[in-house]
């Protein structure tokens, strides 16, 4: 039985849960998402859950119980052998310690424990690893302290062979302080996705999960898919310490690497490394990184990954040379189907190429550049071109400028329709905000207005457009 983001009054909900209770052999139960709102229902679902004996799996993330309430309703699952458990964001704390052991002493097959946001700091993290079943355990947000770090290195190791998904994301001890934890990962068999995303990883920490530079052949991890590092501090000489492990990362699809203060220095070692593995890496995130300089390893190493699927290079200062090269790249990444380029803030006017949507189906693929992410069957065949962004010292308020380009449903940019020659500009609208928004929609060729920066194969002609591509860009006000 799956109930999630239902609108439900609490007399309903209650009759709801009444009539679940005389299901004997019901072995699933989602109630997700804010379902639970108050200790009344709290208290029909405990007594509810005393009488499904059968029930395998229980999903309750992401509901507002409050501590009591959850010690009611761990204490109503004691006789479940649950096999699924998603406790996700409840208010699970030290005053249902003893509740929650009782409830996971009979967990022998559980497969999937998620405890993620719930304040566990103290609590006896073996109890997490009863079951020699376990697959998936998240325990991202609890508040984890070096204590606790060093208790769950305990469990981990050859033993824990079926454990294929760990996150650790945002808690609170050092993994400085508790090297033997970083070490048990590596002695994790069947591991294969590993998130420890906002973490402090840098230095010795990093070593002890990778190796230190001068060591030799990497080992370990080897089964690793997906490994998410955003927000880790690991700076160039983290790229450096990563580059053996990529070596041997033969199965490694996912990479999330952004808020790293990584340069280009870093990222094109770490692309010189990726190139063993480049066919089967389908995502790679660099979010919020510098990377305004030479990526020309990089580039080479975008050029071979023809399986990739997701690029993200938001925030990155991408300089102009960097841009036309990618420009020639990207229509050549045939599984491509999302290109963040959100606020990329780069350095010089540029543009993405128009064959992208030439190969492609537009369903296939996402754009998401400037504020949006848009179908590119709304943007149409650019090249889309950033205004230049001049300042000057009369005008340092920021407005937005919206263009509307005219093209037939033809793809080939030297075929355009830009309409009547001629620009004309609108009065000044206010948007949804109430700030002031200047529209300008462009019908005319490119000797128009040069410095606008229309692409050079626009050309004036007649007949009927067949759609519009909308683009909205902070420009400095000096026009």
């Amino acid at each position: 039985f799956i109930k999630r983001d239902c609108s439900l009054s609490r007399s309903a909900f209650q009759e709801l849960l009444r009539a679940i209770k005389h299901l004997a052999n019901l072995r699933e139960l989602t109630l997700a998402t804010s379902i639970i709102e108050n200790h009344a229902n709290v208290k029909v679902l405990a007594g509810t859950l005393k009488d499904l004996q059968k029930l395998r799996k229980i999903d309750l993330h992401c509901n507002r119980v409050t501590p009591k309430g959850c010690g009611a309703l761990l204490k109503s699952l004691q006789h479940c052998d649950l096999e699924y458990i998603d406790m996700y964001g409840l208010c699970i704390s030290k005053g249902c310690f003893q509740l929650l052991d009782s409830c996971l002493s009979r967990a022998y097959k559980c497969e999937r424990i998620c405890f993620g946001r719930c304040d566990l700091s103290g609590f006896d993290m073996t109890r997490f690893f009863v079951s020699n079943c376990l697959c998936s355990l998240d325990l991202s947000f609890c508040k984890l302290t070096d204590r606790d770090g060093r208790t769950l290195s305990l469990c981990l190791g050859e033993s824990c062979t079926s454990l294929t998904e760990l996150s650790l994301t945002g808690n609170r001890f050092h993994f400085s302080r508790c090297p033997e934890l970083l070490k048990k990962f590596r002695a994790l068999p069947s591991l294969k996705r590993l998130d420890l995303s906002l973490n402090a990883l840098g230095g010795c920490a990093f070593d002890e999960l990778f190796g230190a530079e001068q060591d030799g052949e990497f080992r370990g991890l080897t089964t690793l898919e997906e490994l998410n590092l955003q927000h880790c501090f690991i700076g160039n000489t983290g790229c450096f310490r990563l580059v053996k492990f990529i070596k041997n990362a033969k199965m490694l699809k996912n990479l999330d690497l952004q808020f790293n203060m990584l340069t280009c220095v870093g990222v094109n070692r770490l692309s010189q490394a990726l190139l063993y593995n480049c066919h089967v890496l389908e995502k790679i995130i660099l979010h919020e990184n510098d990377l305004n300089g030479d990526l020309s390893s990089f580039l080479n190493f975008l050029s071979h990954a023809t399986n990739l699927k997701t690029l993200g290079l938001r925030g990155t200062c991408l300089n102009l040379q960097t841009c036309q090269q990618l420009d020639r790249i990207i229509p050549n990444l045939r599984h491509l189907q999302t290109f963040d380029v959100l606020e990329m803030y780069m350095l010089n006017p540029t543009y993405f190429a128009w064959e992208v949507l030439k190969q492609r189906k537009p369903s296939t693929c996402h754009i998401m550049c400037l504020r949006e992410s848009s179908s590119m069957s709304d943007y149409g065949p650019y090249p889309l071109i950033y205004p230049p962004l001049r300042k000057t010292e009369e005008h340092h308020d920021m407005i937005n400028y919206l263009w509307t380009w005219r093209f037939p449903k033809t793809v080939d940019p030297n075929q355009t329709e830009w309409g009547n020659s001629g620009g004309s500009e609108s009065d000044s609208s206010f948007d949804s905000r109430g700030n002031g928004v200047r529209t300008a929609e462009w019908k005319g060729s490119e000797s128009d207005s040069d410095d606008w920066n229309r692409p050079e194969a626009a050309a004036s002609g007649s007949g009927a457009a067949a759609g519009s591509v909308r683009v909205t860009v902070n420009a400095a006000a000096d026009r």
